[in-house]
């Protein structure tokens, strides 16, 4: 038997299978987790020297 609390989801064996979240909540939760993603690759760029100067990126994106 699965039982539906209104947080989450139990199944057979009383493991928690899902969370259940309101729709804005998730998105929050998931426009952060693609946030934290960008940084980690932005801090990871900088270390590995993959970096370059203001100037190198406004000519590389065609701005003045």
């Amino acid at each position: 038997m699965i039982a539906i609390h209104p947080e989450y989801i139990i199944d057979e064996h009383a493991n928690k299978k899902a969370v259940i979240i309101q729709f804005p909540e998730w998105e929050k939760l998931f426009e952060e987790r693609e946030f934290m993603r960008a940084l980690i690759q932005g801090l990871t760029d900088i270390e590995t020297g993959k970096e370059m100067s203001l100037t190198e990126a406004k000519q590389r994106l065609g701005l003045k």
